[in-house]
């Protein structure tokens, strides 16, 4: 029968490519025979100056490496002998580790944080605009509105009574979509004691449209190209015998140059040097100066007048001018002298 087996091992494991040893790479040393005292084992006795004995199973004792980035210093923990602790310090170098990976990460992550602070800073602009235009727009709808610059007699007052007997058909300025004033109108001095005949020296017209359509380009023109405030007659008769209404009877005219207070200008829509009015025209000027009598607009003795007896002008056309000779009120004082036909 064989007694106890006594064999003498030693093994280690260290877990990584680094030898285990110390610092300098030198081999641990063995531990000295002082450094055991004698201990038994059942009745096995080993001396202290004893080398190499192992009583029983062999064992591995494993040594565990942690990697600490940085470079620190890494303490293992201390191993027990016989109640006797015994340590060794490992001193491990590793290199700091860098990840392009992580510089990428991070990189998007500044992205984002960038367009996320632009958005918000974006949708803050926007809400402080939106916040100022719509205070600015109840601001305005809740101010009063500012007094008109626009000629204020003009719808205010009526052209012609509605139950008055006789009158002509009145286009008014807002039947016939009449662009405001660009500037205030000076008043007129009424009862007016002269009517001025104009002609509009433009197409004629017989239809209600297409003399709306006359009388808006002859504001346009009269506004863009000359330079003045508003269209310059104070009314103006079409073909079809409807009367619109431009400056109407309070304001003051820019028809004759020198000659337009206290004056009534009034226009027959076309051009008449070689041919007259249509009837439906001529009647309805004479009604339109027979009402403005009758309301007080016009003074009762009013000398008619064509314009080329005021001024050197083709309008309102010499066959007009001399047709006008038979009118009532015509003043026969001045000679007419439209320049399309010479004096008559």
């Amino acid at each position: 029968m064989e007694g106890p087996r006594l064999s003498i091992a030693s093994s280690s494991s260290c877990g990584s490519s680094l030898d285990c040893g110390s610092a300098d790479n030198s081999p641990l040393p063995s531990p000295s025979p002082q450094a055991f005292p004698p201990f038994s084992v059942g009745s096995v006795v080993v001396n202290g100056d004893n080398n190499n004995i192992h009583h029983g199973n062999l064992t591995t004792v494993t040594y565990n490496q942690y990697i600490v980035p940085g470079g620190d210093q890494v303490d293992l923990p201390p191993v027990k002998i016989n109640s006797e602790t015994h340590s060794r310090f490992f001193p491990i170098e590793v290199p700091e580790h860098k990840s392009s990976g992580n510089k990428e990460d991070l990189a998007g992550l500044q992205r984002r944080w960038c367009c996320l602070i632009g958005a918000l800073v974006s949708l803050s602009f926007i809400t402080l605009l939106s916040t100022s235009i719509f205070s600015l727009s109840s601001f305005r709808s809740n101010s009063p509105p500012p007094p008109p610059t626009v000629m204020t007699t003009l719808e205010e007052t009526s052209i012609v009574p509605a139950d008055m007997v006789g009158a002509p058909r009145i286009m008014s300025r807002k039947a016939w979509v009449a662009q405001p004033p660009t500037e205030p109108m000076d008043k007129n001095t009424l009862p007016v004691q002269r009517i001025i005949v104009c002609h509009t020296a433009t197409d004629s017209c017989q239809t209600t449209p297409d003399c709306t359509l006359q009388v808006r380009f002859i504001q346009q023109f009269h506004v863009e190209s000359r330079k003045w405030g508003d269209i310059g007659y104070n009314f103006l008769i079409g073909g079809e015998g409807v009367v619109y209404v431009g400056r109407g009877w309070d304001e003051m005219g820019a028809h004759t140059k020198g000659d337009n207070n206290g004056t009534l200008g009034v226009a027959f829509i076309g051009t008449f040097i070689n041919q007259l009015p249509n009837e439906l025209q001529i009647e309805a000027f004479h009604k339109l100066v027979d009402v403005g009598v009758r309301i007080g607009k016009i003074a009762d003795d009013y000398k008619l007048q064509a314009q080329c007896q005021l001024q050197v002008t083709a309008a309102p056309g010499l066959m007009l001018a001399q047709n006008m000779k038979s009118w009532p009120h015509f003043d026969t004082s001045l000679k007419i002298r439209c320049t399309d036909g010479g004096v008559a």
